[in-house]
């Protein structure tokens, strides 16, 4: 497994129109099982391919600073708000390169750490899955609204919904990454399974 890390400074008028640019969306568009989570200011928002570039405009990322994460199987894009108009840029590709950038794009120190293996974890989301309605609520609000997450979690009709997350190790097996690998949902036995790590 080879990773590719790429880090750097964006303001966000570049960062916006490079992620609306025809290179980009055509470079997604043939990933596999692509998701985005967008954290608007008091919640979070899981979007498709299409509803994400359907439903932001520029303001919201340029001006308003919206964070968020375009992550599939292979990779994730992430970007966070530092000050007024800067962002920090994360891209993570595996087994592959990445070479369209932002115009005003200043990349960070090269990223020197030696991965070494891997281990792909559960991460526990909010809701436990309601038979009868469909749909995922939080039990411990009373009044609660079905939760939004992507037709992959509510397809399964598992109890709780999870992201796979990955997990990166150095060779003396510290964490120094992790990134989102897709949305789905589990069931309270096959919570309790362990993963594996995989070495290269």
């Amino acid at each position: 497994m080879n990773l590719t890390v790429i880090a750097g400074i964006v303001d966000g008028i570049s960062l916006q129109s490079w992620l609306y640019s025809e290179p980009t969306k055509e470079r997604l568009t043939q990933a596999d099982n692509i998701h985005a989570l967008i954290e608007y200011v008091h919640r979070y928002n899981f979007a498709d391919f299409d509803r994400l570039f359907a439903d932001l405009n520029s303001k919201q990322i340029a001006e308003y600073g919206l964070k968020g994460r375009i992550f599939w199987e292979k990779g994730q894009i992430e970007w966070r708000r530092l000050y007024e108009g800067e962002f920090s840029l994360l891209i993570l590709i595996e087994d592959g390169i990445w070479d369209e950038f932002p115009e005003a794009f200043k990349p960070a120190q090269d990223f020197d750490e030696d991965i070494d293996s891997f281990k792909d974890r559960n991460l526990m989301l909010w809701g436990t899955y309601n038979d009868k309605e469909k749909a995922y609520y939080e039990l411990r609000v009373a009044g609660s609204k079905p939760i939004e997450y992507p037709d992959a979690i509510i397809k399964l009709q598992k109890k709780y919904p999870v992201l796979k997350i990955r997990e990166y190790f150095n060779k003396q097996k510290e964490p120094v990454l992790w990134r989102f690998l897709f949305p789905e949902a589990k069931d309270t036995e096959e919570l309790k399974l362990k993963g594996k790590t995989v070495e290269d």
